[in-house]
């Protein structure tokens, strides 16, 4: 009989803890989170093209290329992109490669950058293209996020110069590449030297 009295004992113990423990209680809380990291980018958006050329001369676009013929001594002309940055300000720069032809010898360049409305000059400089050049290298100049901008060239064919004769027939082709680089971190854009 002791150990049924000793084991009734025990269970009513073990009742009392499990009940006493059981109805001691604290107050918690969990949350979670988690991280996610996505990497900036930087977008070039070529909005138009746009150029007009002296009276006779023909210009036009077609997509791709901009294409000026029966150019002679004494017209003027000029080429126009629009364009934006997106996503990030950047550093920006034009380089004109492939350049094949005897006709830029004749020729006077001027390549002006502006804000979209033309109201805002951001930068000009005068160039030449040579057949034996291996680039030109316009820029590198800061471009703000989200702004539209406007890079006209005007190309002119002075008078008077000399042996203008040899040059009927004569061709200048050309790429030009718009490049950009993110600006953030990056104060001397190094990354194209």
């Amino acid at each position: 009989m002791n150990n049924k009295i000793l084991a009734s004992v025990l269970v009513i113990g073990v009742a009392l803890m499990m009940g006493i423990g059981g109805g001691i209680a604290y107050f918690h809380d969990s949350e979670e989170t988690s991280g996610f990291f996505e990497a900036g980018s930087l977008e070039l958006v070529v909005d138009e093209w746009a150029g007009e050329w002296s009276e006779g001369a023909d210009c036009y676009w077609d997509g791709e290329n901009f294409t000026v013929e029966d150019v002679k001594p004494g017209d003027s002309g000029w080429g126009s992109v629009t364009f934006k940055i997106e996503d990030n300000p950047a550093w920006g720069r034009v380089v004109i490669d492939n350049i094949e032809g005897e006709l830029g010898d004749m020729l006077d360049f001027t390549a002006t950058l502006y804000n979209k409305d033309g109201e805002e000059e951001v930068c000009s400089t005068d160039f030449e293209l040579l057949e034996d050049m291996d680039n030109v290298i316009l820029g590198p100049q800061n471009l703000e996020n989200c702004k539209w901008y406007t890079l006209t060239i005007e190309v002119e064919w002075p008078t008077g110069q000399e042996d203008v004769n040899t040059y009927q027939g004569a061709t200048l082709d050309f790429d030009m590449n718009f490049e950009i680089v993110q600006k953030r971190h990056n104060d001397d854009p190094i990354v194209w030297e």
